[in-house]
Parts: structure tokens; sequence; C-alpha cells
């Protein structure tokens, strides 16, 4: 897995799944994506993360029977991400990059988190991903809530629709 600035040369081609959707990994470990009219999972490796940075701001403070904060986390890009995935996107523009939750609220409607299949929840090792649903988080200003994107949403997209 490489996390330094990017080159071409060391650029992996996406991974294109039975569906249609080109992914592009920026995790820092496989996917390994599964509907049930396919043959067999099929798994999307990393080779470049896109991280993003975590800031904290105290919504309330509440002193019963302890002083205490409750605080809400944002995340936001750095410069290594940007790198990353400005490049991805340069060299694979029809592609869904897919990345952490974390990425997702750093880099909104550019990274997407994948959706855990229910049927492959309980085995860490072993996650099994919806291929057609994935968490977007939007760029204005809003509560911090995800909006789920279906693949037909993302090929509308790639497709400048």
């Amino acid at each position: 897995m490489f996390l330094g600035p990017p080159d071409d040369e060391r650029y992996a081609m996406p991974t294109t799944l039975p569906n249609g959707l080109e992914i592009v990994n920026v995790t820092a470990h496989p996917l390994i994506f599964w509907d049930e009219q396919w043959p067999a999972p099929v798994t999307v490796e990393s080779e470049f993360v896109v991280n993003a940075e975590a800031s904290t701001r105290v919504v309330d403070i509440r002193s019963h029977p302890v002083t205490h904060s409750l605080a809400t986390v944002c995340y936001k890009e750095n410069n290594a991400g940007r790198q990353v995935l400005d490049k991805v996107k340069e060299l694979y523009p029809q592609a869904v990059v897919v990345g952490s939750i974390i990425a997702a609220q750093g880099y909104p409607e550019e990274v997407y988190a994948p959706v855990p299949h229910t049927r492959g929840r309980k085995n860490p090792d072993n996650r099994l991903l919806k291929p057609n649903r994935f968490t977007v988080y939007p760029k204005k200003e809003e509560p911090n809530h995800g909006k789920e994107h279906t693949v037909d949403d993302l090929k509308a997209r790639a497709q400048g629709v």
C-alpha cells in the first residue's frame, strides 16, 4: 500500500464490478463486494489511501454531577489525500472512489463509503459489501448525516447527468 505522493506509474486500474461500476479503493484494506446474483464475491485491492483529519467541536457543556462536554467530530481533507484523490480522478474520471466512512466525510461528494451487506457483517475479515449502495456526505453545511446512493445514481454522475 502506498501513502506517498502519487505518480502515474504507481496507479493500478480500477476494478469493474459485474454490475458495470468501476471502483477505485482508497481504504487501507481490500474491499469485498457481493451480490446474490453474482457467482462469487469480487475483491477490490487497495494501493492508495485517502485519509482525513479530525477536528472536535464542543456542542454542549453539562455539569451534572460532573462537568463534561459533548462534542462532535468533523473531518476535513489533508494535502496528501487531496493529491491522491485528484490524481485518481484525473486518471479514472468514470470510477467511483470508495474509501472509509471518515474519508467520505472529509471529501464530501468525492469519496463514497461502502455499505456492509447484512450477511457479511459478523466476520470482519470477510466483510461483504453491497455493490449497489454507498454513503456519500453532502458538501454544503448540513447536519452530519450521509445519503445513500444507488448504482444508478453513481452511473448518472459518471455520465454527467
